[in-house]
């Protein structure tokens, strides 16, 4: 489950956990604790008070979008969890 949810945090850019979970079959919860795991070993990073947050994960969208007043969280797969697509 770990790799699907790294990938579709990868193929989608902005998501949430809602989306996740259906994508991937399973709770909003269990997506949370994966992507806590995620974090904690290097594939994901936080961007941290969404600084900068559309940078990464809104740079398609328009500044109008109403996406970007709801985001609490903004991740971006590291080079290590591009790698792990790669080996896996």
């Amino acid at each position: 489950m770990l790799k699907e949810v790294l990938r579709v945090i990868n193929d989608s850019g902005l998501v949430n956990l809602s989306d996740i979970a259906d994508k991937v079959g399973t709770t909003e919860s269990m997506v949370n604790q994966v992507i806590t795991l995620l974090v904690l070993r290097g594939y994901l990073e936080e961007v941290v008070n969404n600084q900068n947050c559309e940078t990464y994960c809104c740079s398609s969208c328009s500044s109008h979008c109403p996406t970007r007043q709801q985001i609490k969280s903004c991740y971006i797969v590291t080079e290590k969890g591009k790698k792990y697509f790669q080996i896996s």
